[in-house]
């Protein structure tokens, strides 16, 4: 076969170029170059390639393999504005930052698992900035000797926007923390199937970053796990884990997060720009599950938020946001919004807290429809309920709730609506189910409309 016959012409180079004194790497890269057979396997892309490597887009392109940073420069340069396929053969150290800038569709890649990357420094692994296309994958890079908290281990600044893929990557600092595993300044950018441990920030985004699909990442013991400041960007099927700050933060808008788990941090999410999507999510073990702070037309919806501190879904200073279908079990509290108005919160199930159900405090026009709140009990000087309307709350509507279970065995009072104080005025509260609490319904507010009569009060 023709493969055979190539092999024993690589054979003869390479017994030539080892006469001269020449290495492996070069004779690789030229090697690769030089000599081509009959048509190989597909590429990647599933395009027919001359001797088996094709580039990202499509065309035929050469293969370099290279055993150390300079070799992995060279080819790069080689390369220039065409394609290629740099193969790294073994563990390598930087006394300098590979740089991709030649404008050209690129391909990097270990030649197996244990190939690493070490920094060698405080600097960049990659630093990419004009590429037609690059892709780096199958990679472990130490990050260990980066003493500063905010340089990008990968520095991803692409010129023209064109597309960068970042896949199957092991980034891996130090218990000191420092250092972004990724850091994203342009826009469509894809981070699939990376493992990043002990760095700042996993993944993090500045605001020129948008169009950005996250998918599939496993961050842990790291300051943060992604802040994303761009807009329109997929972040999906990501695990962010153990002792981080938090999960998952949010400053941009149009962003959708769904199906990530978060686990054992601060925060679960926390969002602080309108018109974003959080939806299917796992939150466990977190002192706050979501957080939207100042921000509007949030959806949150059917998220699992359980086992954990103080409130699961915290809205503060927040409007028109929609909470939604989403299970809550063993917090605290379960939805509070503090300064918010104009929002939905329905079709949640609430259980097993030791605070209120829904909590309401200075916040107009809002709707409690449809919940289920069961089994909230305290054994503390606290008064809680179900469903709470407490301090300048105006125009709110509380409908079709289930409410049960809500009781206080020690010094304080558990209650499964209530609304007090005269701050709170023309209320209404109809269409309810408040049983089984120590007090089903407690109502000191001004002009509500609704009482026993109205509702299932036992």
């Amino acid at each position: 076969m023709m493969v055979e016959n190539k092999s024993t012409i690589f054979g003869i180079i390479a017994l030539i170029i080892g006469a001269t004194g020449l290495g492996l790497g070069v004779f690789s890269v030229i090697s690769l170059q030089a000599v081509e057979g009959e048509q190989g396997l597909p590429g990647e892309d599933g395009q027919d390639a001359v001797d088996g490597i094709d580039g990202i887009d499509g065309t035929d392109a050469p293969g370099y393999y290279c055993n150390s940073a300079v070799e992995v420069q060279q080819a790069l340069d080689s390369i220039g504005k065409g394609s290629g396929k740099i193969i790294i053969t073994e563990s390598i150290t930087l006394s300098s930052t590979i740089n991709i800038n030649g404008g050209g569709s690129y391909i990097i890649q270990g030649y197996g698992a244990s190939t690493v990357i070490d920094c060698g420094g405080n600097r960049n692994a990659f630093n990419i900035k004009n590429a037609t296309s690059c892709k780096i994958q199958d990679l472990r890079i130490d990050s260990s000797d980066i003493y500063i908290s905010n340089l990008g281990i990968i520095n991803i600044n692409e010129t023209n926007d064109n597309p960068i893929y970042i896949e199957n990557l092991y980034i891996i600092g130090d218990t000191d923390k420092d250092g972004y595993g990724i850091n994203i300044e342009s826009e469509n950018v894809w981070i699939t199937a990376c493992y990043i441990k002990y760095v700042t920030t996993g993944i993090f985004q500045t605001t020129e970053g948008k169009f950005c699909h996250f998918y599939n990442n496993r961050i842990f013991d790291s300051g943060f796990g992604m802040e994303v400041r761009g807009d329109y960007n997929y972040i999906s099927g990501n695990l962010l884990d153990t002792g981080m700050i938090y999960g998952i933060t949010i400053y941009g808008a149009f962003n959708m997060m769904i199906g990530n788990l978060i686990r054992d941090c601060l925060y679960g999410f926390k969002v602080y720009e309108g018109n974003n999507t959080i939806e299917d999510n796992t939150i466990l073990q977190t002192s706050w599950g979501i957080y939207l702070y100042n921000c509007s037309s949030n959806i949150v919806s059917g998220n699992f938020i359980l086992n954990g501190g103080d409130i699961a879904i915290y809205i503060t200073d927040s409007n028109h946001n929609i909470i939604t279908s989403n299970i809550i079990d063993s917090f605290s509290d379960g939805v509070t919004l503090l300064r918010s108005n104009s929002s939905l919160i329905s079709e949640n199930h609430i259980t097993n807290g030791k605070g209120d159900g829904v909590y309401i405090n200075q916040g107009d026009y809002n709707i409690v429809s449809s919940n289920l709140i069961s089994n909230m009990t305290d054994d503390s000087s606290n008064t809680f309920a179900g469903i709470h309307l407490n301090n300048d709350v105006d125009f709110t509507v509380i409908t079709g709730n289930n409410v049960f279970n809500c009781i206080n065995v020690g010094p304080g009072t558990g209650y499964g609506i209530r609304i007090i104080g005269s701050g709170c005025n023309e209320n209404t509260v109809i269409g309810n189910t408040a049983l089984n609490n120590e007090n089903n319904w407690d109502n000191s507010g001004t002009d509500t409309f609704g009482d026993s009569t109205n509702n299932n009060f036992g």
